[in-house]
């Protein structure tokens, strides 16, 4: 009877340390996630890029990457993260991160300028709390009577789609050029009646 006492004992031990240990580790992830989120949040303010898209408010996030793991070499993947992560995460077939480099500040976040950049740049969407991978392309709803390559041509960018039976088109900025600021200079053009960034928030479906 004291056999089967002890082994009973030790058993509930067993199991109240391994439920301790689960428990802990659910409060150490609990609380990774959330210094990821204040940290993710920070960022996006810092940034200071406001934009909507789907009917949400997103923010820039200030350093932040969004590499395709699917596609590519792991030679290619390797150039695309920082060596200055100060964060990172895998979602869908993401890998998203935060650079630490303060030095290029917004500037760097924006630049079109290298031919050999293989990453999008990400944003928060304020209202859900979600990261959203920005495609680079920009969604334009043209009013009556106008033409997507006037438009095109008039703000010196590259026509990628044109849904004519919708009145609806999508434009890629140049090297050199702020995708940001060219939406926000269509959204004030007469013919436009709407100018948005393409942004995905579910990773399985963006490429």
């Amino acid at each position: 009877m004291k056999k089967i006492l002890k082994l009973l004992l030790i058993s509930l031990s067993i199991v109240s340390t391994y439920s301790y240990g689960l428990e802990s580790k659910k409060r150490i992830e609990s609380n990774q996630e959330k210094s990821a989120k204040i940290l993710i949040a920070s960022k996006a303010t810092q940034s200071g890029v406001v934009f909507s898209s789907n009917g949400f408010a997103y923010q820039l996030v200030l350093g932040g990457k969004a590499v395709n793991t699917s596609n590519g070499s792991n030679e290619e993947l390797s150039s695309s993260l920082s060596t200055n992560s100060i964060w990172s995460d895998q979602l869908g077939g993401f890998q998203l991160s935060i650079d630490d480099d303060t030095s290029n500040g917004l500037s760097s976040s924006l630049s079109s300028d290298n031919e050999n950049v293989n990453y999008k740049l990400i944003a928060y969407n304020s209202s859900t709390g979600a990261i959203g991978i920005i495609q680079g392309e920009i969604i334009v709803k043209l009013k009556p009577y106008y033409i997507a390559e006037t438009i095109a041509n008039t703000f010196n960018i590259e026509l990628t789609n044109n849904f004519e039976n919708i009145s609806t088109a999508m434009y890629r900025v140049k090297r050199g050029q702020n995708i940001f600021v060219i939406a926000q200079l269509l959204s004030n053009h007469p013919g436009v009646e709407f100018a948005e960034l393409d942004i995905i928030e579910h990773f399985s479906q963006a490429n």
